[in-house]
């Protein structure tokens, strides 16, 4: 079976955990994984 990389994108999720990411950083986590069409995005739950 041959996935698209759209199709396997959607099985993949999308991380920042880094403690020192920044606001910017973290947006554009979130603005790639709506572009991918990720699974999920991972952030910090400070961020939250």
């Amino acid at each position: 079976m041959k996935l698209t990389q759209a199709q396997l994108a959607k099985y993949m999720d999308h991380t920042m955990l880094k403690p020192e990411a920044t606001p910017e950083m973290i947006d554009k986590t979130v603005e790639e994984a709506r572009k991918y069409n990720t699974a999920s995005v991972c952030i910090n739950p400070y961020w939250v």
